[in-house]
C-alpha cells in the first residue's frame, strides 16, 4: 500500500522532490509519477497508485491549476475524503476547491522543521494513521494510532529500460486532459468530508465460458456483407439461426432485465491515431468480425434488478451501498467483477439461458452502434447527452454543470442499437483480462482470456472526465474491487 500519492505539475518537480524526500523521512510510503514501467500505460499506473493511496497530496501552483489531470486527481481525493491540498504559488484555486482549506507553502524551500511544513505533516499523519491501523481495508477509518517508526522509501515507478524517464515524460505530455482513478471504498464514497481542516493553514482468475458439448459459441458465422463499423446482417446462420431480429427486446422472466438483440457485424476495435485523448492502451486498432448475434442489457443492471436477485436467494445476499443517492432504477454500484458473476449465475440458473458479461469487443461494438467516432452520436459530447463530470470536457469544449452522482438508467437518449448509458453513468465490467494494449486480441468477439488479476472496464462514469466515456477507452480493475462508480451490463447468448 502507498500512504501518500502526490499530484503535481512537472514544472514544479524540484520543490515536489523535496516534499517527497521529507515525507519519506517521516516514515511515509510516498509515490509520485517520475517514471512509468515498460509495458504499462500512463493512466493505468496512475489510476492504480491513486486508488491504493490513503492520502492525496495536491500541490497547487500556477502550472498545476491549469492541469485537468491534477484537478481530476484532487476531485477524486476530495470525494473520497483523502485530500490534503497545499499551495506553492500565490494563486486563485480552481473552481470547486476555493472553499477547501489549503496549506500555504509559498515560502517553503525544503526546511523539514518549518512550522508550516510540520502542520502539513501532522495533518497527513492524522489521515494516514487510521488507514494503517485498518490493514487491508485502507479506507475504513478507525481510531488513530501512532505511525510506524520503520524507515520507508519513496515509491517511484521505476523502469529497467534505458530512457524510461524520457518515455514517461512523453507519455505525460500526450496524456488526455482529464483523469480520475481511485475511489473511496464502500460506504465512504463522495459524501466523506475533506480532511484538510482549518488547522492545516495555521493558526482474476479466469472464468471460462461454459458451452454445450461440441459447440463453440464464439465460432464465426457466415460471410459478413459489410466492413468498417457498419451494421451488417449475417443471412447464413448468425441472426437467422437465433430466431430474433435486430432490435428485438427480450425479457426472459419477470425478474429479468430487458435485453436488446444485436446483429452480427464488423468494426475496428480501439481508437484511431487521430482521436483526441487516445491512449496506447486503446491501440492498435483491431479489425473485428462478430459472426454471431447476441442479446445485451438495454440498461445497466439496476438496484431494483439486484434486489430481485437477493430476494430470490441469489447474489450471495450482498447488499451494495447506493451512496445515499437512492436505489430503484439507478445502476447498481459498488459491484465487483465477482459480484457480477454471482448475479449471472443466479439469472442463468433461473432462466436456463446462458448469461455472462460482454466481452470487450462485444461491448464496444454494441456501444458504437455502427459509429466510427469517439461517441455513438459523433465527435463531441455534452452533459445533455451523457452523465459525466462536466468540469472535464472533451477536446476543448466548455465546462458544464453535471449531476455529480449516478442517474436513473434511460435518462439519456439510446444509441442506434437501442442501448442506454453506454457513455458515462457507471463503469461497466467486461469478461476480458486486462492487457496493456490490443495486441493479440482475437478479433472475433471472444474475450482476451487467461489467468488474470484484473479485468477491463468500459464506458466511463458520472465522476470522470468526458474523455473517459469514449467507446474506445478502457481501464483495468481487480476482480474484487468495489467502487462507487462501477456496475455492469449483461449479455445473453442466442442460438
Amino acid at each position: 500500500m502507498t500512504d501518500i500519492f502526490i499530484s503535481y505539475s512537472r514544472n514544479d518537480r524540484d520543490i515536489v522532490s523535496k516534499m517527497a524526500a521529507a515525507l519519506a523521512g517521516e516514515g511515509f510510503n510516498v509515490w509520485w509519477d517520475t517514471e512509468i514501467p515498460p509495458g504499462s500505460t500512463f493512466s493505468e499506473v496512475i489510476d492504480a497508485r491513486l486508488k491504493e493511496s490513503d492520502c492525496v497530496l495536491v500541490v497547487w501552483s500556477m502550472s498545476s491549476v491549469r492541469s485537468n489531470w491534477v484537478q481530476e486527481e484532487a476531485d477524486d481525493g476530495m470525494q473520497s475524503g483523502r485530500l490534503i491540498p497545499v499551495m506553492i504559488d500565490p494563486i486563485e484555486l480552481p473552481r470547486g476547491f476555493k472553499r477547501v482549506q489549503t496549506a500555504d507553502l509559498t515560502s517553503w524551500r525544503g526546511d523539514r522543521n518549518a512550522p508550516e511544513w510540520r502542520r502539513v505533516v501532522d495533518e497527513i499523519r492524522r489521515l494516514v494513521a487510521p488507514a494503517r491501523g485498518a490493514g487491508a481495508s485502507a479506507h475504513a477509518r478507525g481510531p488513530s494510532k501512532a505511525p510506524s517508526k520503520a524507515p520507508s522509501k519513496v515509491k517511484v515507478a521505476k523502469s529497467s529500460a534505458t530512457g524510461a524517464g524520457k518515455n514517461a515524460t512523453a507519455a505525460a505530455s500526450a496524456a488526455p486532459s482529464g483523469r480520475s482513478g481511485g475511489k473511496g471504498a464502500g460506504a465512504l464514497g463522495p459524501a466523506v468530508a475533506v480532511l484538510a481542516l482549518a488547522a492545516l493553514i495555521g493558526g482474476g482468475a479466469y472464468v471460462a465460458f461454459a458451452t454445450p458439448a461440441g459447440k463453440d459459441l464464439f465460432a464465426k458465422g457466415g460471410d459478413l456483407v459489410a466492413k468498417g463499423g457498419e451494421i451488417v446482417a449475417n443471412a447464413a446462420d448468425g441472426l437467422a439461426a437465433s430466431g430474433y431480429a435486430p432490435g428485438d427486446v427480450i425479457k426472459d422472466c419477470e425478474e429479468c432485465p430487458e435485453l436488446v438483440v444485436v446483429a452480427p457485424g464488423s468494426f475496428l476495435l480501439g481508437a484511431p491515431d487521430d482521436e483526441a485523448s487516445r491512449e496506447v492502451a486503446e491501440t492498435p486498432q483491431v479489425p473485428t468480425e462478430i459472426g454471431y448475434s447476441f442479446a445485451i442489457g438495454r440498461y445497466e443492471v439496476t438496484f431494483d434488478d439486484w434486489a430481485k436477485c437477493r430476494k430470490d436467494g441469489g447474489c450471495n445476499g450482498y447488499d451494495p451501498n447506493n451512496q445515499g443517492w437512492g436505489g430503484g432504477k439507478r445502476p447498481a454500484i459498488n459491484i465487483s467483477y465477482e459480484d457480477a458473476q454471482a448475479y449471472l449465475a443466479w439469472i442463468s440458473a433461473k432462466t436456463g439461458k446462458r448469461y455472462r458479461l460482454p466481452t470487450e469487443a462485444e461491448w464496444e461494438y454494441a456501444a458504437r452502434a455502427g459509429a466510427k467516432t469517439p461517441f455513438w452520436f459523433g465527435n463531441a459530447i455534452s452533459t445533455s447527452q451523457a452523465n459525466f463530470n462536466g468540469q472535464y470536457p472533451y477536446a476543448g469544449a466548455s465546462k458544464e454543470k453535471s449531476a455529480g452522482k449516478t442517474m436513473p438508467v434511460g435518462s439519456y437518449k439510446a444509441n442506434g442499437f437501442g442501448l442506454y448509458d453506454v457513455h458515462g453513468n457507471t463503469w461497466e465490467w467486461t469478461e476480458d483480462c486486462w492487457r496493456a494494449n490490443h495486441a493479440g486480441n482475437p478479433g472475433d468477439g471472444r474475450p482476451v482470456a487467461g489467468a488474470c488479476a484484473q479485468r477491463v472496464l468500459k464506458g466511463g462514469a458520472f465522476n470522470g472526465g468526458a474523455w473517459r466515456t469514449r467507446a474506445a477507452h478502457r481501464k483495468p480493475a481487480g476482480a474484487k474491487a468495489h467502487d462507487y462508480d462501477t456496475g455492469f451490463r449483461i449479455v445473453r447468448e442466442l442460438g
